[in-house]
């Protein structure tokens, strides 16, 4: 194979101003009239390993690019803001930059034993990214339908805003008291089969527990854990500044990244400002604005859920609701689930275990869909910040996140949680004056 400068080779077989020279399926076509370029380095054609930069700005219709087994090391594609695949595997790229591309569904970038950095940014729709990962930092932002492919050592990818690789996924259950997140929780976890209670359920809409719960189990094969935390009412007991050390120990336990929020509504009279205050606070200085698109609203306790419908005509009447019409309008779904009592008659038991059944599948069904991670820098940069005060004082709050053994001065946390998330912090103080439970 003989090595030619890529600029020289473009122009001399794709001349700008005039038609392809070269052999294949483009022959007399013109730059822009070209959707599926092939300049990879084929035997078949016995062509030149191109080295150098390549700029295929001209090509601005094209929907397909393979420039596979060259040389090259610089990719000039920044407005071919049709292209669905992109292949250039097995060359000498040092970075890879790929922003703006709203069509993008493919990337393969194996091979590039030079690429040090890959950036995404911007391509909602891209689904598959091969790519080396040993050295490679890996930074994406805003690919919603994204799925990564490792070829490499097992190194950890760094900088990820969305982590599609995990083994595990983390599914935090929020809001009202009696909206019904425990029941909900214990449907996910689903223990014996047969929905016996792992986290305390509330019937009577009063206080049953007081602190975050996190519990491990498998949902259609997947490893997830379930977060089942503090919520909006009027009966709990958890208030103040037990309910700031409740908001830093939910933090900590997602710092890993969120796969679902799921937002529980029990009816729509439990969406109340205070539920809303308290997701928009997360939203602000936690999760950032991205958090939309990882959040389903789950409504409980809505016996004709098999209806699409009255389901249909309960999403209408959500989206209408002044509270909740941006989340409503902007969040990855609202599923409807009936999860009734298993305290009844034994007769009853049966038929309402097999509604918990139902509900089950339908909650199975929507997380399967839910494949990537979200992990937003703001929640990166609080949970550093709390890490740095906490070590200040000598604190080590991981040990001690989950159970009841709590021995750190609550003075101490929400003065440090006033520092790192003062929003959420003052939002959880006025607990005082509307209390909160988990439920």
């Amino acid at each position: 194979m003989i090595t030619t400068e890529a600029s020289k080779w473009l122009d001399k077989n794709y001349p700008k101003n005039g038609v392809c020279m070269h052999k294949g399926g483009n022959f007399g076509k013109r730059r822009r009239e070209i959707t599926h370029l092939d300049i990879s380095c084929h035997n078949r054609y016995g062509l030149y390993k191109l080295k150098g930069k390549i700029d295929l700005e001209d090509f601005v219709n094209l929907v397909e690019l393979r420039c596979t087994n060259n040389k090259l090391n610089d990719l000039m594609i920044d407005n071919l803001i049709k292209l669905k695949i992109i292949n250039c595997s097995g060359n000498e790229f040092g970075r890879l930059d790929f922003e703006d591309f709203p069509e993008l569904e493919e990337i393969d970038c194996t091979n590039n034993e030079e690429l040090t950095r890959l950036t995404l940014k911007n391509c909602p729709n891209i689904e598959v990214v091969k790519c080396p990962v040993n050295r490679l930092t890996l930074k994406i932002t805003g690919c919603y339908s994204l799925n990564v492919e490792q070829y490499s050592d097992g190194k950890i990818i760094t900088e990820l805003e969305e982590l599609p690789v995990i083994s595990k996924k983390d599914i935090l259950i929020i809001g009202r008291t009696g909206s019904g997140k425990s029941t909900l929780a214990n449907v996910l976890f689903n223990k014996n089969d047969k929905f016996e209670e792992v986290f305390r359920e509330d019937y009577i809409s009063e206080s049953v527990t007081t602190q975050l719960q996190v519990e491990e189990t498998k949902i259609n094969g997947m490893n997830y854990r379930i977060i089942d935390t503090v919520g909006f009412g009027d009966t709990g007991t958890v208030t103040g500044d037990k309910a700031v050390l409740e908001a830093v120990k939910t933090t900590y336990a997602v710092k890993e990244g969120i796969n679902q929020i799921l937002f529980v509504v029990g009816r729509r009279s439990d969406i109340d400002e205070n539920a809303i205050r308290f997701y928009n606070s997360l939203k602000k200085e936690i999760f950032g604005e991205n958090i939309f698109k990882y959040t389903t609203i789950v409504r409980t306790n809505f016996e004709p859920f098999a209806d699409k419908k009255r389901r249909d005509e309960d999403i209408k009447a959500l989206k209408k609701n002044k509270l909740i019409s941006e989340l409503a309008n902007s969040c990855n779904g609202i599923i409807h689930v009936n999860n009734p009592s298993l305290k009844v008659r034994l007769g009853n038991i049966t038929e309402h275990r097999k509604f918990r059944a139902e509900s089950r599948r339908v909650l199975e069904n929507h997380l399967s869909a839910c494949k990537n991670v979200y992990r937003p820098s703001k929640l990166k940069e609080v949970v550093c910040k709390l890490d740095r005060e906490l070590d200040i004082r000598g604190i080590d709050f991981n040990k001690q996140l989950i159970g009841s053994n709590f021995s750190v001065r609550l003075e101490d946390i929400v003065e440090i949680a006033d520092t790192c998330m003062p929003i959420v912090t003052a939002l959880m103080q006025a607990a005082l004056a509307h209390s909160c439970q988990i439920t």
